[in-house]
């Protein structure tokens, strides 16, 4: 909106030819109008819907008055239905009027009032203002997007920027008070974040009785709902930490992703792909961040040196062990 100098210039602030001075405190839903006489005095007041059907059916049956509007978001449509109507329209920038804007008792009414009565005594008071063509606004409107574009691109640039400091403050946190972060940064895909994450969530970890406890703890186990024959396959339960949940099925993800070095995790998870069916992949995920969070509690306990194969090495000894004693039955 610009300074509308020569409107109030070209209009004659005399009282001549106007039946009313109307101010009208635009809201939401309802505005407040004041209608006053050719002597000043309070003719009527009442409320008007933000309906332009509404506003149309008044100014239309009125003789031709002198209006103030206080300018907004919706002062424009207002100003346009009321000059259709034949009546000359102020709109008033009220932030540069301190009658009203810096008034102590404020309220709709109180400024629908005190519009009329600058309108009837001296419009220039009201500083009034000129909308811009509809044309030049929707032109506007495009270079008021862009800057909103370079402040939030600035904004993400400067927050990425900050990333390497808090990376570095997150290390030297865990050196200096948390030495043993070292033990789950053994596991492919969990780094120092992931690491201090699950320490200071879990907090004390002889707070759980069997490792496998914490997949639960956390709600990365499935939901039951069993009646009979039914047995549905439901979401996980989401119970427990919302950010190491997501932070452990992050490493989950990358374990199984294309950079992910081969595991008992990674293998495990592969086999539940393998099986195919809807949602198999989501169930990878869930199920392999649902072990880590267990792996990661055992070395904690423990202070064990993580094997990655340990399990499938152990399997693939106790099947050769198997084999040896079926061969030594044979030959007996």
């Amino acid at each position: 909106m610009k300074k509308d100098t020569s409107k109030s210039k070209g209009k004659k602030e005399t009282k001549e030819g106007f039946a009313f001075y109307i101010g009208i405190d635009l809201g939401d839903k309802n505005s407040d109008v004041c209608v006053l006489d050719q002597r000043g005095e309070v003719g009527k007041e009442f409320r008007l819907r933000m309906k332009e059907e509404d506003f149309q059916t008044y100014f239309a049956n009125i003789p031709r008055s002198r209006v103030a509007v206080e300018a907004g978001g919706q002062s424009r449509w207002v100003a346009e239905v009321i000059e259709k109507c034949g009546h000359e329209v102020y709109v008033s920038n009220t932030r540069k009027v301190p009658y009203i804007h810096q008034s102590d008792d404020k309220d709709d009414p109180g400024d629908a009032y005190k519009l009329a009565e600058l309108l009837y005594f001296k419009p220039r008071l009201l500083h009034p203002i000129q909308h811009r063509s509809r044309e030049a606004q929707a032109d506007l409107s495009w270079i008021r997007a862009r800057e909103v574009l370079v402040a939030s691109r600035t904004q993400l640039i400067n927050a990425v920027r900050g990333i390497r400091y808090y990376d570095e403050m997150e290390e030297h946190i865990a050196r200096e008070r948390y030495p043993k972060y070292w033990l789950w940064e053994q596991v492919n895909g969990v780094g120092v974040h992931t690491a201090l994450s699950f320490m200071l969530t879990i907090g004390d970890p002889e707070r759980f009785e069997k490792s496998r406890m914490v997949g639960s703890f956390l709600g990365l186990r499935p939901k039951k709902q069993e009646s009979g024959e039914s047995k549905p396959q439901l979401g996980i339960a989401k119970a427990g930490n919302v950010y190491l949940r997501k932070t452990l099925v992050n490493c989950a993800h990358y374990i199984l992703g294309p950079k992910g070095k081969d595991s008992d995790l990674r293998r495990c998870g592969l086999r539940i792909c393998a099986r195919g069916g809807k949602n198999a992949k989501k169930r990878a995920v869930i199920a392999v961040a649902r072990k880590l969070a267990v792996v990661l509690h055992r070395l904690w306990i423990t202070s064990e040196v993580y094997e990655p194969l340990r399990n499938s090495k152990q399997l693939i000894a106790a099947s050769a062990r198997a084999e040896d004693e079926r061969k030594f039955v044979t030959r007996i």
